[in-house]
């Protein structure tokens, strides 16, 4: 059983898919095929089941995942230690919610490999619910989430400022209410809405300010959609209106596509950087760690003109 082996079989897992993992691990298809079949050979237990529907772990190959897992942190982590991590091999996991995959952490990745040419990030999209629990579960080494989801065992650091909208079509029915002024909370309720899965800290924190501003958060639902691109999409074919942040409507604001309008009394949300309480943050995944600590609240620094 070689390091080689197990970090392809964990990207399998973590992917889902041979094809993605040889991308991810720079390999052909045929050479994940053949270390996994070596891996199963050396171990008489078949880890994998392959079907239309993708991938599937078995529960020899979930046992074998958490040892890879586990393995491989602590060969980086003792590397790291003793200053032998390769640069041109070593590589950061970080989850991540929809805000900041979109709007920060493509720039901080940027930004980093000038620094360090050779790193590889193996990039984990949740929700922000999700990201702590990725961290939890030793999924990924770092995240960046749109909201606290206060898990225990789970350190926040708030990087950057979000706040949220309402987003309306651009027709003459909502045309008609006072540019800049606040979404009559009436409307809130009335109107069809398109909004995200129950897991979003979009939807968790606009629900919660509904529910301490009116009491209420029973909302007339016309689609739920994990994806903000297909929200401002369904938006502006006229589906309904729904609360995203700023960050992510501002484009289509400024274009016309859909009208922009601030909750009342509704705070600037923090955009957080996470990390495990347990973990002990070692080599390259510390140094971009804080390296996003130091530079994400300045990539940020403004709200974005709407």
């Amino acid at each position: 059983m070689e390091f080689r082996q197990l970090e392809i079989f964990a990207a399998v897992v973590e992917t889902g898919s041979f094809s993605r993992a040889g991308e991810r691990m720079f390999v052909s298809q045929p050479t994940v095929t053949m270390q996994v079949k070596a891996l199963e050979d050396e171990l008489a237990q078949q880890l994998l089941e392959r079907s239309s529907q993708g991938v599937r772990v078995t529960a020899a190959g979930q046992r074998v995942y958490d040892y890879a897992s586990s393995v491989l942190r602590e060969r980086e982590s003792l590397l790291a230690e003793f200053g032998r991590s390769d640069p041109e091999t070593s590589h950061v996991s970080v989850a991540v919610s929809s805000v900041p995959a979109h709007y920060l952490l493509p720039q901080l990745i940027s930004a980093f490999r000038k620094r360090h040419p050779g790193v590889q990030f193996h990039v984990l999209f949740c929700n922000s619910s999700e990201t702590g629990r990725a961290l939890l579960d030793q999924r990924a080494q770092v995240g960046l989430c749109g909201s606290i989801a206060f898990l225990d065992g789970c350190e926040y650091r708030p990087v950057a400022k979000d706040r949220l909208l309402v987003i309306t079509p651009n027709d003459e029915r909502y045309s008609a209410l006072e540019p800049g002024a606040p979404f009559p909370d009436a409307l809130l309720f009335s109107e069809p809405m398109v909004v995200r899965e129950s897991g979003s800290g979009t939807r968790r924190e606009f629900e919660d300010w509904l529910r301490k501003r009116t009491g209420r958060a029973e909302l007339n639902i016309a689609a739920v959609m994990s994806n903000f691109q297909t929200i401002k999409n369904a938006v502006t074919a006229g589906t309904g209106i729904a609360v995203m942040s700023e960050w992510a409507a501002a484009d289509y604001i400024r274009s016309g596509y859909v009208l922009g309008f601030p909750l009342e009394g509704m705070p600037p949300r923090d955009l957080c950087l996470v990390r495990r309480k347990k973990a002990k943050l070692l080599g390259l995944v510390k140094e971009f760690y804080d390296f996003m600590l130091d530079t994400a609240p300045g990539l940020l620094m403004s709200q974005p003109s709407t």
